[in-house]
């Protein structure tokens, strides 16, 4: 065994940088790749869907959060400004429409594949 003399051992410094770590309360608790009768949007159409459902007992505010179909486009689609009340749904249409109806439904700019 060879004796390790103080000069062979190299001191190294890394600066770390913050990070956050992925943490929240907010689950996707149900989703429909394939909606023909269950939920009908303000455009009388039958889309996609996904339900956020938030565990905490604080209101979660998903602004600038972001939903993807796509594993390499993470940002696809942002959350527009709002919360979800602690115990509560939000339901998501995933109809490719990109925008809030005339109900105040969020419909996203992607569809979900039926075959995952």
């Amino acid at each position: 065994m060879r004796n390790r003399k103080s000069k062979d051992r190299k001191f190294q410094q890394e600066q770390l940088e913050p990070r956050t770590l992925l943490a929240a309360d907010v689950l996707i608790s149900e989703f429909s790749a394939s909606n023909d009768t269950v939920l009908r949007d303000d455009d009388r159409d039958y889309p996609d869907w996904i339900e956020l459902y938030n565990v905490g007992d604080e209101a979660a505010d998903l602004t600038g959060w972001y939903l993807t179909d796509d594993a390499n486009l993470p940002t696809k689609w942002t959350f527009p400004s709002g919360t979800v009340a602690p115990g509560e749904f939000l339901t998501l249409f995933a109809s490719g429409k990109d925008f809030i109806d005339g109900d105040g439904a969020l419909h996203t700019n992607f569809n979900l594949a039926k075959q995952g």
